[in-house]
């Protein structure tokens, strides 16, 4: 346990409530193990200073100071001690990626070049490593996220007096499948492993991320309409979707919303576009819906359609239905529509109904009793009807 105060003279205040809360529970300290009014020290394998976080002076040593490995229970013994320390590294699952792969390996070992430089780049990293800072109560928090072809690294700051001071790096190395991912998609993985390691500062600060990719894009969906008037005036509305919607939905949901607009503006012929053959087709019954998702979306068209003295769907290729994707991206990031006259909508929930199985029941030996206390309707046999009525 650490009790760490802003100022000298609220330190005592601090340890008595401290020690309230130990006297409530019934906990005791070990005296022997106690140190009062110290400006630093270890805990849990940590420095803890007025400055910050420091890494502890005995591992970075015995990093620098260890010799090439000569075989696998030495490069694991120096995993382990990359592993303890990689809080304080950047990006320390590509710095160490020749080490780690020497593992995989577990029949032979082999310390090439790629392993020695990696090693020697490590060691000239230990030796300037960042303080990490402790974020005060209510700070906003931004996150760097960065990726490689291996591996995908994070480091959350704080700012302060204009400088950006690290809190805590995070880094991975891509596995399988994870390997094979697109660039945006490693991004949002890289968000999602950050978020799940450093999740108390998450529930407890608002956190800001920091690229240069549409991650809020891919995170997020939504849907563009752009809705031709006779008079040739387009009208632009991008659509916040509220819930996850694949690619084929978020096609149906602009649909069936485009053809609600154009029936609430009294159209009585419409032409639709889309550039989804797969939607197209459907709709014009030369596919099969499958899925009941899309079944409950043809259904609602098919009703839709009987509001129009005139429908038509049409595909088109996907360059000329660039301005509709670009509603569509828009949606995703509400921030950008102050420079374009958008009419910008939000949608809770999807145009499909909810399916609800119902819970039918048969007839048994309660079925009598509750049309009689219902409906006072008794059995047509006499004896039954005696009995029900006893």
């Amino acid at each position: 346990m650490l009790v760490k105060s802003k100022k000298a003279e609220e330190h005592v205040k601090d340890l008595e409530e401290t020690f309230s809360v130990l006297r409530k529970y019934k906990l005791k300290l070990n005296p022997a193990e106690c140190a009062f009014g110290v400006q630093g020290g270890r805990f849990l394998g940590f420095m803890v200073t007025q400055r910050g976080i420091e890494a502890n002076p005995l591992k970075i040593k015995a990093i620098i100071d260890m010799k090439a490995p000569t075989c696998l229970n030495e490069v694991q013994r120096l995993t382990g001690s990359i592993a303890a320390l990689s809080r304080f590294i950047s990006k320390s699952a590509e710095k160490g990626l020749p080490i780690f792969k020497t593992l995989r390996k577990a029949k032979t070992f082999e310390w090439g070049t790629p392993c020695q430089l990696a090693f020697e780049e490590l060691k000239s990293y230990l030796a300037r490593l960042p303080l990490l800072v402790k974020p005060s109560p209510g700070d906003t928090l931004y996150l760097y996220l960065s990726v490689a072809p291996q591996a995908v690294s994070s480091v959350l700051i704080r700012e302060e007096e204009g400088k950006q001071l690290p809190i805590y790096y995070v880094s991975k190395v891509l596995n399988g499948a994870e390997g094979r991912y697109t660039p945006i998609e490693k991004m949002a993985l890289a968000l999602v492993v950050t978020a799940r390691r450093l999740r108390p500062y998450f529930l407890s600060h608002p956190i800001g991320v920091k690229t240069n990719t549409p991650l809020k894009q891919t995170l997020g969906s939504g849907a563009g309409i752009v809705i031709t008037t006779p008079q040739g005036e387009d009208l632009e509305f991008a659509i916040k979707f509220g819930f996850k919607a694949s690619n084929n939905e978020a096609e149906y949901e602009a649909l069936v919303i485009g053809m609600r607009m154009a029936h609430e503006a009294r159209a009585r012929h419409l032409l639709a576009y889309s550039d989804s053959q797969l939607i197209v087709k459907q709709v014009e019954g030369a596919y099969k819906a499958k899925e009941e998702s899309m079944i409950q979306y043809l259904q609602q068209i098919t009703d839709l359609k009987t509001r129009f003295n005139y429908f038509q769907i049409i595909q088109i290729p996907r360059e000329e239905n660039a301005k509709a994707d670009c509603l569509s991206k828009l949606a995703s990031n509400l921030e950008d529509y102050r420079t374009r006259h958008i009419t910008m909508h939000y949608l809770p929930k999807a145009s499909t109904p909810l399916v609800v199985h119902p819970i039918t029941t048969g007839k048994d030996w309660r079925t009598p009793i509750i049309k009689w206390i219902e409906e006072g309707l008794l059995p047509d046999n006499r004896w039954k009807a005696a009995r029900l009525k006893a």
